[in-house]
């Protein structure tokens, strides 16, 4: 007796691999195509996910066995299936009750085979097994240089900017849908009435239920920006007091989470912001902002508006994988509007060159920008006119 997967060679475990957090992603692709099939097949899924506490990843000194983890979930999914046909046991009972028979008789023999229990010892007095095994989790880190998109196992789209990374339970059904990021990434949540989906950062944590929006999250800064695009979103300090107040978002509104008071202090300074207009909370929202400005970074065409070089050069440092400095720190604050698609790092340089009077030099992976102060005249020339 097989599980519902419409005779596709090779599907129940890969099914298995996709609850755990094994596949690859071609694995990935391959069971989305099979959900997308019929309702059918997305209905065992979901039931399949219901029971995966009962399937947890067995481990063996090879690592993950497919044989025992499948058994132990075919084994509940037969114990339910008794428990359907029980209920609806009418008029031919003698053919429900051979049914049933047959049904019950695979839930058990499937749980000796997944507990590794020979048949012949299965009624030795049982053992206790304890129930503070930590948790085991899959890191998907993507370094300088590169992107990544994955498809965790509920089905929530990832964009992973470079010089980040993300953490997630293999048991990943199990209460609370908990991701951890560092870094960068835009979430495609696939949306779940029972299940929050909860991302976790250095100082935050942001709940949903269904939603898209993007995370700014790196160490090295020291503010954590969240854009919502779809959905609605909430905020909470994970450092704060318990009476702290959730922040929500609605969509094209972004919020800025200040890792401490002094960088709040800093920034009004600098911008000459007067008394009354002070920010005095660590979260300061921005309404009808443009997310495509937050959000492109993961898609062909990058979209800059306005954008210090100080900030821009950050984003380059990950995006290509070099390390950019000043030769003074005035340079930082010039600005700069563009569309990025496919250029070299050498050809975005020259971009800024002709944008601003601004020179660069390249050793190897080092790259300093300078000021030239020939034609500093003519640019302020043109800015005034």
């Amino acid at each position: 007796m097989e599980l519902k997967t419409n005779g596709q060679p090779g599907m129940e475990d890969l099914l298995i691999r996709y609850l755990t957090g094994s596949c690859n992603e071609e694995d990935i692709q391959m069971v989305n195509s099979w959900l997308s099939l019929n309702s059918e097949n997305q209905r065992n899924f979901d039931q399949l996910k219901d029971i995966y506490y009962l399937g947890k990843t067995m481990k063996t000194p090879g690592g993950f066995d497919p044989d025992k983890s499948l058994a132990r979930i075919k084994s509940q999914y037969y114990r339910i299936r008794y428990n359907e046909l029980k209920d609806t046991e009418g008029t031919n009972k003698a053919k429900n009750l051979r049914y049933l028979t047959i049904v019950a008789v695979a839930a058990s023999l499937l749980l000796l085979i997944s507990l590794g229990i020979n048949l012949k010892t299965a009624f030795r007095p049982a053992v206790t097994i304890p129930s503070d095994i930590p948790l085991a989790y899959n890191e998907i880190n993507t370094p300088k240089g590169s992107r990544t998109r994955l498809t965790l196992p509920d089905g929530t789209q990832v964009w992973l900017n470079a010089g980040s990374s993300i953490r997630y339970p293999m048991d990943f059904f199990r209460g609370d849908r908990k991701v951890t990021l560092t870094g960068e990434a835009f979430f495609d949540v696939k949306k779940s009435s029972r299940k929050r989906f909860i991302v976790n950062t250095s100082d935050i944590a942001i709940e949903v239920w269904g939603t898209k929006f993007n995370v700014k999250a790196y160490p090295d800064e020291s503010i954590i920006r969240t854009t919502l695009v779809e959905g609605s979103i909430s905020i909470k300090k994970l450092k704060g007091s318990v009476r702290d107040k959730e922040t929500y978002l609605i969509p094209n509104q972004t919020a800025i989470y200040y890792k401490d008071e002094n960088t709040i202090a800093e920034q009004d300074k600098q911008a000459e912001v007067p008394e009354s207009r002070k920010v005095v909370h660590t979260v300061q929202i921005q309404n009808e902002i443009k997310t495509v400005l937050y959000t492109s970074w993961k898609d062909d065409k990058w979209i800059i508006e306005g954008e210090s070089l100080g900030s821009l050069a950050r984003e380059l440092e990950r995006r290509y994988n070099v390390s950019i400095s000043f030769d003074n720190e005035s340079i930082k604050k010039y600005r700069f509007n563009g569309i990025l698609a496919d250029e070299t790092f050498e050809q975005v340089l020259e971009i800024i060159k002709v944008s601003a009077p601004i020179n660069y030099t390249i050793k190897s992976n080092q790259v300093r920008l300078e000021e030239d102060l020939r034609s500093r005249s003519k640019y302020d020339q043109f800015l005034n006119r």
